[in-house]
Formats: structure tokens, sequence, C-alpha cells
């Protein structure tokens, strides 16, 4: 005989790893046999029997019941929240996870792509676990810093019919398809009453076709804004706000950077190909070291005066413009220069750049010349106190007395500086330009 506390189940719940569960379910009432239903991590229930020593199995496990968790609650855990990956970021879009529910992470695996206001950004979780849930699906947009809401689904949107199994084999009996059934029991779920209700009504005519009708054409397209987008237009809206600009324009000539370009190509043995905006940068950050006061930043209470020229370079991308910055300008060569300036451009249109090699910045170069733009004048980076904006080079007639023709043809750019006021007076402003001229019209002392 079994006495009476034999006489009841015993549940367990067994922990593997910090998520799987295994739930045993044992009825003590029978002598040599127990059912056992085990639950891991996402997969279906499975049921098995096995069999054992009972008077064993009581003396090597003791009869209380214990309970480790809630069945609905998760193991100690922590909530993932959405990062800042770069001090501008307000909010993110959450692209591809790398990891699946269940899988184990280890520090310094990528576990979400993170879309910040400037590029695509991996995630790297810096501890160790499992992933327990994605409560962020990939695609969600506009995820506040700090936040990380669960998304909320019922019963009807997950693909899952409710019925009771008799009104699944009544269904199947009458030829009734359950989805065409509304259920009336708890939540929906579809009762017998409801598959007899269904059958037992008269068929009704078939609804006649409806001739579609071909709206016209929307004369416009709404395109989202992206983070990035949206960054850019507070920046610059606050920049023409609240920034004194004011715009210095000068012509200067290139005859003798476009012959030093040419010869040096000419002699790189394709190791290297100068553009005429290396030439700008390499004179920018050197009229920099001799005009310090531009090369500042205004952050309210002081102004900050760099002592290396890091110059942002303005380039366009698909989601918008960012500026990749070549550090230290002042002391690297020509070659140097554009190696670095294609290599960040590039990874920049790819929106795989580092938050460091676009965010600060001591000086900015805007140049559309390649698109035939003669001169504009361009919006400053805060805190930078100065950019400047870059036309194309064309063809000048000019005066020369010692010509056949009292002529010559010289080839001439314009540039404009754009100044902040509180930061750069006109005269300040106006020097680094003669500063900056005397290196672009003779190169041969950006060499020294």
């Amino acid at each position: 005989m079994y006495s009476l506390r034999n006489q009841r189940c015993l549940t367990r719940l067994h922990r593997f790893g910090s998520l799987r569960v295994s739930t045993r379910i044992t009825p003590l009432v029978t002598p040599a046999a127990f059912t056992r239903i085990a639950k891991f991590g996402v997969k279906p229930l499975t049921t098995y029997c096995a069999r054992i020593n009972y008077s064993a199995y009581l003396a090597s496990h003791d009869s209380t019941p214990r309970r480790y968790y809630a069945s609905k609650s998760y193991p100690p855990h922590s909530v993932i929240s959405m990062p800042a990956l770069s001090p501008t970021m307000t909010m993110g879009n959450v692209g591809t996870w790398q990891k699946k529910i269940g899988d184990e992470i280890a520090p310094g695996d990528v576990l979400v792509e993170i879309e910040t206001d400037k590029a695509q950004m991996d995630f790297e979780c810096q501890d160790e676990g499992y992933l327990a849930k994605v409560l962020v699906e990939t695609g969600t947009k506009d995820v506040k810093i700090g936040t990380s809401k669960p998304t909320t689904t019922d019963h009807q949107t997950t693909g899952r019919i409710f019925a009771s199994p008799v009104a699944r084999r009544l269904a199947h009996e009458l030829g009734v398809s359950l989805n065409q059934v509304t259920g009336t029991g708890p939540k929906g779920r579809i009762t017998k009453a409801d598959v007899e209700s269904l059958a037992s009504a008269e068929p009704t005519e078939p609804e006649k076709p409806v001739t579609p009708i071909i709206e016209p054409t929307s004369p416009y397209t709404d395109i989202p804004l992206t983070n990035m987008r949206k960054v850019i237009a507070q920046r610059l809206t606050d920049s023409k706000v609240y920034v004194p600009h004011y715009y210095l324009t000068i012509e200067v000539n290139m005859d003798k950077v476009l012959q030093l370009r040419e010869t040096l190509n000419n002699e790189s043995d394709g190791k290297y190909k100068l553009s005429v905006n290396d030439f700008i940068i390499k004179s920018s950050a050197s009229a920099l070291m001799v005009v310090p006061e531009v090369n500042s930043a205004w952050h309210n209470d002081f102004i900050r005066q760099y002592h290396n020229a890091d110059i942002s370079v303005a380039t366009a991308t698909p989601s918008g413009l960012i500026t990749p910055i070549v550090t230290n300008a002042q002391s690297k060569g020509l070659a140097t220069i554009s190696k670095q300036v294609k290599e960040l451009a590039g990874r920049a249109r790819e929106g795989k750049l580092l938050p460091q090699e676009y965010q600060g910045g001591s000086f900015t170069i805007s140049n559309l010349g390649m698109f035939g733009v003669k001169s504009f004048t361009a919006i400053i980076n805060p805190p930078q106190s100065c950019i400047l904006a870059v036309g194309n080079t064309e063809q000048k007639l000019v005066p020369d007395s010692n010509a056949e023709t009292n002529y010559r043809v010289v080839n001439t750019m314009h540039v404009t500086l754009s100044c902040d006021h509180r930061v750069v007076d006109g005269a300040v402003g106006s020097q680094w330009l003669k500063e900056w001229r005397s290196y672009i019209e003779n190169p041969l002392r950006l060499l020294l």
C-alpha cells in the first residue's frame, strides 16, 4: 500500500544554463512508472515514460515540491536598452539581429545592428549569457535611448486558430473551414455551437465582383526621415539661427597646383593619385598653424583653441552629409592625406565609420567644385568656428603685357570662408585666407 503522501504529483523545475527549463511531473500513485513532460527553450512539448525503481526513487529524491521561479517568468536576467552609440544620438533604428533566441552570447559578440544618426553600427554585448527574448524586432524605427518596449501581439495575429477539439472534429466532418467561423468562447475560442451555427446557416448569394477603380498616380512621394537626416536638419537649423555667420570670398590662381599635381601623379608609379582637394586640405592645415584663432571652437563659456589641424571633409552619402576627419593633417604628406580621404569616404558611404572618425574636428572643408559649382556659402558645423566652401576651377583671361596678345589664360578658383563672428573677427578671417592663398598658389611650400 502506498501512503497518502505518495498519492499526489510532484512538480520539479530544472534549470539548464540560464534559460532552458525542464518541467517534470511525476504521478506517484503508479508503482513503477511515471510520465515526464519536458520543455526546452521554444521547442514543442515532448512526453515520454520511463521505468524506474519507485522505492529507490523516493529514497534518492526529496518528495517536497520545489519551484525555482514562476513558470511564466524568466530566470535572473537583464534587459538591454537602446544604447547611445554617439554623443548626438537620441534615438536609433533596429537593424538585423545577429543572435537568435536561445543563442549563447560571449563578451564581444555582435548582438544587433543599430542605425545611429550617422551610420549603421554593430552593437557588441559586454556580458555573457543567453538571448532570452527579442523585445524590439528588426526594422523598428525611432527607439529612444534607454528604452526597450516589448512588442505586444494577440492570438489572432499569430496565424493559429483557437478552437476546441470537438469543434475541430465537427468542422472536419461537416466540411466547414474554421477560418470562416467566428469564435464566441473565451478569448475568441471556437466552440461546437459556433461550428453548428455556421453549418446550419442558409447559403448566401456570392458577392458580385467589384470593378476596381484605378486611382490617378499621386503627384508626390513622401519619403520617411532617417535618424541621420533628422540630426542634420536640427544641427544645421541651430547653426544658422544661433551662429552669427559672415562670409569672405577670394579668387586664387591654380596654375602651379595643377602643374605640380600632374607631375607628382606621373611619377607615382600608381602608388597614389593626388586630387586638387588633397592640396586644399594640406593648405588649410598649414594656414591653421599660422593663424590658430581660426582653429578654434565656441563652447559658450570659453573658446577652445586646438593645437592640431583635424580637418573635417564634407562627404555625400545615400543617407545624407557626413564629415569624416583627417586628423593631424598639418603633419601628414599629400600622399597620406589622399589615401586617408579615399578610405574614409568609402567607409562613410557604406555607413561603417566609427564615431571617433566623424565626431569632433577643428575645421571643415566643403568642396562642390566637381559638380561644376562656381562658388557658394556653407553653413558652419558647430562648435567649429569656420568652414571653407570650394568652387570649381575654370579658365580666365587676364591682362599680360609680356604676351603677344597682351593677355594670357589662367586657371582660377573661388573659395568662401564662413566664420563665426563670436570667435573669428573679420581681420582674423582675412589673415587666414591670405596665408591659405600663399600655400595654394605656391604649393612647393607644402612639400617642405
